[in-house]
């Protein structure tokens, strides 16, 4: 994770311009960010559990539907929700004596302590879906199996739950242009990808040819591949008429 100071840098040295004449440092600037975002793109469509943010959960009552994130997202790399009680635990936490009270109760050995109650709800994963396929009323209550969108950091749950639903949300974070000042926000392996990458696009700027610049584009996808390695093993699913098949339920198909 270099500095965008030190990317110019190496930048400048990729296309002889060390004394600055050629190329300002905001054409740099620029073009180093047109590539952090080519490169979290591709990321995003190879591996996007790579970019995730923290786990968002939450607790949503009875005719509540909708969750703001702190951050605008991305995309996302699962929602998931539900209102199906999996386990419920008692946990007491002890304590020496009440807070902010030191005067002991007579003749009463028996420490305090506060009792809570620790429920874990069992969720499925969401699809997302457009309001345009939801034909039903939109104020429907039940259990959630979709979810959508609305401006830049509000996510909906359909139906409306109709009781108390547990929320587990993973999201992928956009990123705001990275200034002179600030750090690339990839992994130092990338760093160098995008230093080639930037040498490139300034090299062809003032002579633009469409065959040598997807001739560019796609060694910097192969080396965004490569370092990436190979996907994770991918389900292979028995045939019709094979022996022992079972059949996976789907929620994401169909409309709502």
């Amino acid at each position: 994770m270099l500095s965008m100071q030190q990317l110019m840098a190496r930048v400048r040295t990729a296309v002889n311009d060390r004394d600055a004449v050629t190329y300002d440092e905001e054409e740099i600037l620029s073009t180093l960010n047109n590539g952090i975002r080519y490169i979290r793109r591709t990321i995003a469509d190879l591996r996007p559990e790579l970019l995730a943010s923290d786990t968002i959960t939450g607790m949503l009552e009875a005719g509540e539907e909708s969750v703001t994130l702190s951050r605008r997202p991305l995309a996302f790399l699962y929602v998931r929700a539900g209102d199906e009680v999996k386990s419920s635990v008692e946990v007491q936490e002890n304590q020496e004596k009440i807070y902010h009270n030191t005067a002991l109760i007579f003749q009463n050995h028996t420490r305090t302590c506060s009792v809570k109650t620790i429920v874990k709800y069992r969720m499925r994963e969401l699809p997302e879906v457009s309001t345009r396929d939801i034909e039903g009323d939109m104020e429907e209550s039940g259990t959630p199996v979709v979810f959508y969108r609305t401006g830049e950091k509000t996510i909906h749950l359909y139906p409306v739950p109709r009781q108390q639903t547990s929320y587990l949300i993973c999201p992928i974070d956009d990123i705001e242009e990275i200034g002179a000042d600030g750090k690339s926000p990839l992994l130092t392996e990338f760093d160098d990808v995008l230093v080639e990458y930037a040498a490139m696009r300034l090299h062809v700027r003032n002579e633009y040819d469409v065959s040598a610049d997807a001739s560019i584009m796609s060694g910097i996808y192969t080396q965004i591949v490569r370092l990436l390695g190979e996907p994770p093993a991918s389900v292979q699913v028995a045939g019709y008429w094979d022996s022992g098949r079972q059949i996976a339920r789907d929620y994401g198909r169909g409309r709502w």
